[in-house]
């Protein structure tokens, strides 16, 4: 697949978002596991497993939604522009 395929695609500005939001939901439940001070087997594995990978999309998928808006010219109304604002506060929730 070629760059501009990637970032020409709708249906990639779609995948991005999604994947956005899978972040915003890890990452709050991770928080919330944390806070809760859920000390289970699993939970703890699952969590060892998924965070150093989640991070590195995260950082990934800020890089990918800064040039699909740039590509979108800046139409923050847009897949795009709604997955770096989740990722942002995925960001802010971690950071």
């Amino acid at each position: 697949m070629k760059e501009a395929d990637l970032f020409n695609n709708p249906p990639t500005s779609k995948k991005i978002f999604l994947l956005s939001l899978l972040e915003l939901i890890y990452f709050s439940a991770f928080y919330l596991v944390n806070e809760l001070e859920l000390k289970h087997v699993m939970i703890g594995v699952f969590a060892e497993l998924l965070t150093i990978p989640m991070i590195l999309l995260q950082m990934i998928l800020i890089v990918i939604s800064i040039i699909l808006l740039v590509r979108q010219k800046y139409s923050y109304r847009s897949y795009p522009g709604f997955s770096l604002l989740i990722l942002c506060a995925t960001l802010m929730l971690w950071g």
